[in-house]
């Protein structure tokens, strides 16, 4: 999965492209858990991917959003960085995918449940202009 944040002061945008929909759909129920107002409608596809656009309007809720995810946003608009505030939760291994099979990339990342570290490994992939990532239990091995 792939999230592209657009981000000003009052409104959050997260355009959410992946190849399931079960994957789209945790997005949706995270931000339903976490009780964050937001507004949603399909993208147009993407390299085969499905689209969905998630609104967040409010810097109440852009905050609480950050604050779940233990994450900040830095940059407006398009040119948006995600920083990573601390190692709190369990370690997943955030996986790079990619078009060509050599290509191996990833990074452990933290995230109280499987849920936030899809979502962070998505953000993370955004910010390192990977097609997309996924998250695996555990922290990463090296070789």
């Amino acid at each position: 999965m792939l999230i592209i944040p657009e981000i000003s002061p009052t409104r959050l945008r997260l355009a959410v492209f992946s190849y399931e929909i079960t994957e789209i759909n945790i997005v949706s129920s995270f931000l339903n858990e976490k009780e964050l107002a937001y507004t949603s409608r399909p993208l147009p596809k993407s390299n085969d991917r499905l689209g969905m656009e998630f609104l967040i309007i409010g810097a109440r809720y852009i905050q609480l959003f950050q604050s779940a995810l233990h994450i900040n946003f830095k940059g407006r608009g398009r040119d948006v960085q995600v920083d990573f505030l601390k190692d709190d939760g369990a370690p997943f291994c955030c996986k790079k995918i990619a078009q060509n099979n050599w290509e191996s990339e990833n990074e452990t990342i933290y995230a109280p449940d499987d849920q936030a570290a899809l979502i962070k490994c998505s953000l993370l992939a955004n910010n390192r202009n990977w097609v997309g990532g996924v998250s695996e239990r555990g922290a990463c091995k090296r070789d």
